[in-house]
Order: C-alpha cells, then sequence, then structure tokens
C-alpha cells in the first residue's frame, strides 16, 4: 500500500489517502493514477476513482474511504467475488428467515465487516436451530420460542447418537465467541464458525430429504 495526500476536486480539506498497490482486475502490483477525490458526503464518505498504471489494463478502480479526525482516513475494504448461494434450497423453503438472515449475514462479511458478520451468522444459527426444533416438534412450539438457543439444545437435541447435537453445540460456542469482547475459544474463529454453520445446514437439509424419501417409498407401496 502506498499513502498519498490528495485534495478533493472542489478544493476540500487535503487528507491522508491509502492507496491499494494491487489492481483488481488484472492483478499486477501497481501505483495507481488518481482521476478523482469526491467531496465527502453526510456520512463522510469518500470515493476516489482509480485507473491501473499498466498500459496493458488500464482500467478503473472506485475506492471508499471513512474520513475521521482533522486529516485522516480510513480505506473501506470492497470484496468484489459473486456471493455464491450455498444454501439449500429445502432450507430456503422451509425456513425462509434463517435463509433471509444468512443472505445478510454473508452480504455483510463481503462489506467487509467481519465482526458484524460474526453477530449476524450468530442470529441465523438462533433462527436455524429454533425454527428446525418446532417443524419437528410442533406441539413445543410455544415453549421453543421463549427459550435461548442453550436450553433448546439441551431440551430436544441431547442425544450423543444425533449428529445436530454436535453440531448445534459446537456452532452455539463458537457463535457465541461473535458476541463477546473475549472469546471463550480464542483459537477458533469465524471461519469455523461458519463452516460449523454450513455443515448444521447440509444435516438437516439431508434429514429432511431423507424424511421425504420415506414417505415416498410408503407411498410407492
Amino acid at each position: 500500500m502506498s499513502t498519498k495526500i490528495l485534495k478533493s476536486n472542489n478544493g476540500y480539506n487535503s487528507r491522508s489517502y491509502e492507496l491499494p498497490d494491487k489492481c483488481i482486475h488484472c492483478g499486477i502490483t501497481m501505483s495507481p493514477e488518481v482521476i478523482n477525490v469526491t467531496p465527502p458526503n453526510f456520512n463522510n464518505r469518500v470515493a476516489i476513482t482509480l485507473q491501473c498504471s499498466s498500459p496493458n489494463c488500464a482500467k478503473f478502480i472506485v475506492q471508499e474511504y471513512k474520513m475521521f479526525g482533522t486529516d485522516n482516513t480510513v480505506r473501506i475494504d470492497y470484496n468484489y467475488a459473486p456471493l455464491i448461494d450455498n444454501v439449500p434450497d429445502i432450507l430456503k423453503e422451509k425456513f425462509p428467515e434463517f435463509y433471509a438472515a444468512y443472505t445478510e449475514a454473508r452480504e455483510v462479511e463481503s462489506d467487509g465487516h467481519k465482526r458484524s458478520a460474526g453477530m449476524a451468522y450468530r442470529f441465523s444459527l438462533e433462527t436455524l436451530i429454533k425454527d428446525y426444533a418446532k417443524l419437528q416438534l410442533p406441539d413445543k412450539s410455544e415453549s421453543i420460542d421463549s427459550l435461548m438457543t442453550g436450553p433448546i439444545i439441551k431440551s430436544y437435541f441431547n442425544s450423543d447418537d444425533d449428529p445436530l447435537h454436535h453440531l448445534f453445540t459446537a456452532s452455539a460456542w463458537l457463535g457465541n465467541d461473535q458476541t463477546h469482547t473475549i472469546p471463550k475459544h480464542p483459537d477458533k474463529g469465524l471461519n469455523e464458525f461458519k463452516e460449523f454453520l454450513q455443515a448444521t445446514q447440509f444435516i438437516i437439509a439431508g434429514q429432511l430429504h431423507s424424511e421425504l424419501a420415506r414417505k415416498f417409498i410408503e407411498e410407492g407401496n
């Protein structure tokens, strides 16, 4: 990264900006040419238009910054990789609230807000556990709604032979760490939490499909 002192085109106060040193299009290391610096908007955000210095590329890049203090800025990282929808279709159908919460969490993470993403994933986990528990135990729905995630797992998914017992428990532990200033499991982070959460989705999807297969076989006989 290189730091430059730049002034917006309307003559707004000069500030220090950390410019990217790699082109998002061609991937080469370069020193971008500054094309334009916008005035700050109502959220104290500034956009800088850059151009790749490689003559074989010369494509444009837009970088956002947040202003703070009298002359400093912090770069807002963007993730240009497309979001791949990896939620099983049967979960989208059965648990639309979970799907909406999980998608929002992924969008927050894609925008570079890791801490907020962790809390959002934690909310999606709680939504999934509650909705799945209510689907399996409809007569317990009112009780399930009133419980936190931990008691739901202990009350309704407490068998060591149930793979969801382990996945729910481990996911809840790491999900809770995303909401605490001092995590109980510092050797595990957001990536491990997301892996458990994704595995949980696939196990639930597999069990729901297994139930559909059982009904299909019974009806075929």
